[in-house]
């Protein structure tokens, strides 16, 4: 980037009509360095390499952009983007790419078959209506969901700390099987206390009262 500046490249604008393909972590080295602006009608299309799994460009980068398409061979994450005091603007970002929460097209942003994964932190979740400690807001990310799978993203993953300082990450996957897309939280087998019974290796010996 400092190459470029030195040359007296300040600014790449994308064509109309143009069709780019520009790896992941260029695209984000641009857009944060704000050299690159693209038009709408432009087609622009972000390869993922292989041993990437958390891109470098977000989902806020990719509406700013315009990007149209993200190849990836495996399952990555994207991250937001977008600031808490900016959550409210969500729609428009939505509308960025085309979408309309009133409309069926989708986009699919993201071409990927093993899926995509959006990363949040605790904050942002909460005021999403995606919260670790509660059941998940239907109400409020009934729309969020929708628009989220209409991109081609199968999962939301929360990361937050527990109360021991450790990083954890609760993961909801969005189930487009339903005619509307739903959110369900993936939680580890045997860590509910109810039925942790059930991994003892006596299980077969012990008598079951009813």
């Amino acid at each position: 980037m400092q190459t470029l500046s030195d040359a007296g490249l300040g600014r790449i604008e994308v064509e109309s009509n143009a069709s780019l393909h520009i790896a992941d972590d260029m695209s984000a080295a641009l857009y944060e360095s704000g050299m690159l602006h693209a038009l709408p009608e432009a087609y622009i299309e972000i390869d993922v390499a292989a041993s990437t799994k958390l891109l470098n460009t977000s989902l806020k980068a990719m509406s700013d952009l315009g990007v149209d398409k993200v190849h990836a061979s495996d399952m990555v994450y994207v991250k937001l983007g977008v600031t808490e005091g900016e959550l409210a603007g969500m729609h428009d970002l939505f509308s960025a790419f085309g979408l309309d929460s009133n409309a069926n097209a989708d986009h699919k942003l993201f071409d990927n078959a093993k899926g995509t994964g959006l990363v949040v932190d605790d904050a942002t979740a909460k005021a999403l209506g995606i919260a670790s400690t509660n059941p998940v807001d239907e109400a409020k990310v009934a729309d969020l969901v929708k628009q989220l799978s209409k991109l081609g993203i199968t999962e939301v993953d929360v990361v937050h700390v527990n109360d021991d300082n450790h990083g954890m990450v609760d993961t909801f996957r969005i189930d487009t099987v339903a005619q509307t897309p739903v959110f369900t939280e993936v939680k580890l087998l045997g860590v509910n206390e109810d039925i942790s019974h059930a991994f003892d290796q006596d299980i077969l010996h012990k008598i079951t009262k009813h």
